[in-house]
Order: structure tokens, then sequence, then C-alpha cells
């Protein structure tokens, strides 16, 4: 399995570039609400490999973050707005990963929403981290 640690692995930022200021990027940090594990299971027509889910929210800092960006937005100054999102493996040993490893991301806007898948089963190239 990858090196993950997914505060710091996973990334959401905005960048802004205006005349005045030229480009900043604000940077919206994650804090885990749970972690489970689905075990593997051996079924009859396929196997389920093992999953670690994680849910996650906007830290404190964020949202104060998420409320600048917003502040920026309402100045009414022409800009140019980009959103990113990120994942980052770290690079270990050999062993360290597996073959196997598959992403999948899913963003909730409010609670009471349903998630919108952002990606789904991007298989970890194993070569490119190592």
């Amino acid at each position: 399995m990858a090196n993950f640690e997914p505060t710091r692995s996973i990334t959401l930022s905005a960048s802004i570039e205006d005349n005045i200021i030229e480009q900043r990027t604000i940077a919206f940090p994650l804090e885990v609400v749970n972690k489970t594990t689905q075990v593997a299971v051996e079924g009859f027509f396929n196997d389920s490999p093992e999953l670690d889910i994680y849910i996650m929210k906007l830290a404190p800092k964020a949202i104060a973050n998420l409320k600048i960006f917003h502040k920026e937005r309402a100045l009414g100054i022409k800009k140019r707005v980009g959103l990113s999102a990120g994942v980052n493996f770290s690079k270990g040993h050999e062993n360290d990963l597996d073959e196997s490893t598959v992403l999948s991301v899913a963003l909730k806007l409010t609670e009471q929403d349903k998630f919108i898948t952002l990606i789904d089963s991007w298989e970890v190239d194993v070569a490119a981290v190592n």
C-alpha cells in the first residue's frame, strides 16, 4: 500500500490572478472526520479488495480562507480564478506500494447533499511514485 496521510496528501486550493496583487494561492486544508476499513471479500465471481475510506471536512483554517476567497470575489475587480484538487503519494520503498492501489474521491457540499464523484477508481501508477 502507498504511504498515504490524507491531511497532507490531499490538497484543495484556489488561485487568484488580477492586475493589482498578481497571482496568489489560497489553501483549503482538510481534517479527518472518520476512517473506516472495509475488509477484503472473496466472492464467487470476483473479489473485492480491502478499502480504506476517509471522510474529511474543511479544517477551521480552510473555512477562514474560504471567507477570504468570497470577499475577494465580491470586490468587483476582474480576476481569473482557478480551483484545484490534488493527491500526492509519498515516495518510499518499492515494497511499501501495492500494485493494485486505486483511488476514488467524492465531494459533498453540505451534510444533506449526496456525494458527487470527482475521481472514480483511478489506478495509481506505482512506477511514477517510486
